[in-house]
């Protein structure tokens, strides 16, 4: 994370946004789950996420701003889906985290924002027509996009972004 941050304002003279978002999901219930299995799933989407804010936030408190989009889930918002729990837990650590990292960044002039997307279209034909079998309509990852641009142009930020299945 850190060569990435250092790489990026080598390249660009600095850093404006960051999406922070890791996406793997171990489905089965709690109780079922290994130690391995649930340890692989907060290291991806907790402690994934705080590596690259470990890493980029010295640079945008030196900028005096920035803006950081955390990735949760509305998995991460609400936790009622079966299988889903070892995930939903983890993205539901990822949205506090993102809401003590904008009270700890907003004295500095970074804003902070917490997406909770739902299911979005996989890149790849075959998930996405198995999504669509299930009637799992899967949203538009470039909607997604084009909501976070927006976002990080408005003038005053959403700390809670929910994007669901109208993307």
């Amino acid at each position: 994370a850190r060569r990435a941050v250092d790489a990026a304002v080598a390249a660009f003279g600095g850093i404006d946004v960051v999406v922070n978002g890791a996406g793997q999901g171990v489905q089965g219930a709690l109780d079922r789950l290994t130690d391995a299995q649930l340890r692989s799933t907060f290291d991806t989407h907790v402690f994934g996420v705080l590596n690259v804010i470990r890493a980029v936030m010295p640079r945008l408190r030196a900028q005096r701003g920035g803006h950081v989009f955390n990735i949760s889930s509305i998995l991460g918002f609400d936790g009622r889906t079966t299988q889903w729990g070892a995930y939903s837990a983890a993205k539901f650590a990822v949205s506090g985290l993102t809401e003590a990292l904008a009270a700890e960044a907003a004295a500095d002039g970074i804003r902070v924002s917490l997406v909770y997307p739902g299911a979005m279209r996989a890149t790849d034909a075959p998930e996405t027509a198995a999504r669509l079998a299930q009637g799992r309509e899967a949203g538009d990852p470039a909607k997604m996009a084009q909501a976070l641009i927006n976002a990080a142009q408005a003038q005053y930020a959403p700390l809670h972004l929910f994007l669901g299945r109208d993307l």
